[in-house]
């Protein structure tokens, strides 16, 4: 009976130092955690900041898309009036021929 007590105060003992152990353990994985949770949260804001720069760019992007779509507009514009004073004067050109001609009659 006595060395019954015994062994189980002996058990006692090592499962106490089990929980201790445990406890221990737990108290690294939960400092472990926070300080995965802080890598994560910097990581997220990181990611927020980024989204924020890659949207602002974008954003650039379209305005200087637009710029060059208006700037292609009035090339277009300026070739047309060109071509509109090319034709006005091939048309005077031909106006003052035909009364030279009229002229050398």
């Amino acid at each position: 009976m006595e060395v019954d007590v015994m062994n189980q105060n002996k058990l006692l003992k090592a499962l106490k130092n089990d929980i201790q152990g445990v406890s221990k353990e737990n108290q690294r994985i939960d400092q472990n955690i926070k300080v995965v949770k802080c890598a994560l949260t910097s990581k997220a804001r990181e990611a927020m900041e980024y989204e924020t720069k890659i949207n602002k760019v974008g954003t650039e992007n379209k305005e200087i898309s637009a710029g060059v779509q208006a700037a292609q507009a009035g090339v277009q514009a300026a070739q047309d009036n060109l071509k509109t004073v090319k034709n006005d004067r091939e048309a005077a050109n031909k106006d003052l021929k035909i009364e030279k001609d009229e002229r050398d009659c």
